[in-house]
């Protein structure tokens, strides 16, 4: 309880409380790949539409200020920063309550109208 945190680790505890679901998951599945994705394999993993995906990556990159945390390579695919993909995987491994954000958002990646 006394442990420090790291700003990326309070970060990723923020990003948990403020995300949609769809966020969420496709934070969570850049930081399980640990390696760029493309859209393609990003609708795969996470079940959304691509335009879903691609909408949810620019919220993302404006969310933690991109082009450090949140990247994109050469060919355009998303990528996290190693820390903040280490973070994102140590906090869904410790198995946190709300480690899946459902309260902004209706759970299928579409607007809650405030796009």
């Amino acid at each position: 309880m006394s442990e420090e945190r790291t700003s990326v680790e309070r970060l990723v505890e923020l990003l948990d409380d403020r995300l949609r679901a769809s966020e969420w998951d496709i934070l969570t599945a850049l930081a399980a790949a640990d390696e760029p994705m493309s859209v393609d394999e990003l609708v795969d993993a996470t079940g959304y539409t691509d335009r879903t995906v691609k909408k949810r990556i620019d919220t993302l990159a404006e969310v933690v200020h991109g082009d450090t945390l949140l990247y994109r390579t050469d060919e355009g695919e998303p990528a996290l920063h190693p820390a903040l993909a280490a973070a994102v995987r140590s906090f869904v491994d410790a198995g946190s309550d709300d480690a899946t954000p459902d309260d902004a958002t209706a759970g299928d990646g579409t607007s809650t109208g405030d796009a």
